[in-house]
């Protein structure tokens, strides 16, 4: 931090650039809007393209007609590959909108949006050991080839009616300006150790 101002510099985290998560989520149980919160399986190559998009094809396939579909990328995520994945579907980076259902697999992301709207986890033989952990515990999970039980929740809203939202403290925090502040302060602390041994 030498010659910059602690209050310019910041570590990122996110490569989106999306360090806070807010609880902007409007769970509503008249939305029509379905978030699906992708990761790189197919990228990272955890699983097979043909795999995901066999399972991409039975998600378009339950939807209901008006049903909208918003896709919240992942940073490694291959763009073109889920617009050929989901082709009705449309990106959203914005936390200011009104969902009544969340899908995703497995993630930091998942595991807060749990708190806010109903969240279903679909499970891979090769996701199974992180969809399974306890961090998760709020979470519906199913199986990729289940699509009668997914089709259930996206058309049975009603099984949300008791679903209340309500984010833990611990998720409100900004936490990588925390472990900027956190860090930036070991540094300085041994940079005056440095220059005052020096001197």
């Amino acid at each position: 931090t030498k010659g910059y101002d602690k209050n310019d510099v910041k570590i990122v985290g996110n490569p989106d650039g999306i360090n806070v998560f807010t609880s902007n989520f409007n769970y509503s149980l008249s939305s029509d809007n379905v978030l699906y919160i992708a990761q790189p399986l197919v990228e990272l190559n955890i699983i097979k393209a043909e795999k995901f998009k066999f399972w991409a094809r039975e998600l378009n396939n339950v939807l209901a007609k008006n049903q909208n579909l918003l896709i919240r990328p992942h940073p490694k995520s291959d763009l073109n590959f889920l617009r050929e994945c989901f082709p009705e579907a449309s990106f959203e980076y914005s936390e200011n909108i009104s969902l009544f259902l969340i899908i995703g697999h497995y993630s930091t992301y998942c595991e807060k949006t749990q708190y806010l709207v109903p969240t279903i986890l679909v499970k891979f033989a090769e996701t199974d050991r992180f969809t399974e952990d306890p961090m998760f515990f709020k979470s519906i999970k199913i199986d990729h080839k289940n699509k009668e039980e997914i089709k259930k929740y996206l058309l049975k809203k009603e099984c949300f009616q008791n679903f209340s939202p309500n984010l833990p403290k611990k998720y409100k925090l900004d936490y990588y300006k925390n472990v900027t502040d956190y860090i930036l302060k070991i540094i300085n602390e041994k940079w005056h150790r440095i220059f005052n041994n020096n001197n």
